[in-house]
């Protein structure tokens, strides 16, 4: 007599919880910008922000498009990074005279997207990869004992500020949606 009772499956391990990344928001703007003065923005944000590295990851140019991945990170924690990513990709890139307040000013012109994303990063330098016990020992302190900390005291202030950012391009850029 065969068994038609339904087999129950292994439970799957959930996913880890950390690092997490995500893209915060997707800015499309279309027109005239000034690429220098978004660094510039995007940089001073970084320094008033404390994050004590800013580097440019990726930069490609390739006929009228241009995409720049700029980094900001810092350790808050012993075993904690926060990485803030930016990124620019800008197509059908030409130069354009532009009047401002008065004044004429050489800019970019084009069809662009600003990307901004941020992760925390648990136990970035490795110290819990030992052996097998310790990543136990990490999954077991990351998914039970300290999920809400990291949450309220490294994600939700790392978007909140990520937020800020995002309204501050947008200011720079003279859009009028925030």
């Amino acid at each position: 007599m065969a068994d038609d009772s339904p087999k129950k499956k292994p439970r799957e391990p959930a996913p880890p919880l950390f690092p997490m990344k995500k893209t915060v928001e997707l800015i499309r703007y279309n027109g005239p910008m000034d690429i220098d003065g978004v660094y510039d923005l995007v940089k001073s944000w970084a320094a008033d922000n404390d994050f004590e590295n800013f580097e440019e990851d990726t930069y490609k140019w390739r006929n009228d498009e241009l995409e720049i991945t700029w980094l900001a990170w810092k350790e808050t924690d012993i075993h904690v990074r926060e990485t803030v990513t930016f990124t620019t990709h800008i197509f059908g890139i030409h130069k354009t005279d532009v009047i401002k307040n008065g004044k004429k000013k050489s800019m970019q012109s084009g069809r662009g997207e600003f990307t901004f994303g941020f992760k925390v990063e648990i136990d970035w330098d490795g110290i819990f990869e030992g052996s097998s016990f310790w990543v136990k020992v990490k999954k077991f302190m990351n998914n039970k004992l300290f999920l809400m900390k990291y949450l309220i005291d490294y994600v939700l202030p790392l978007k909140n500020n990520v937020m800020g950012l995002v309204t501050e391009v947008k200011k720079f850029l003279d859009m009028e949606a925030t």
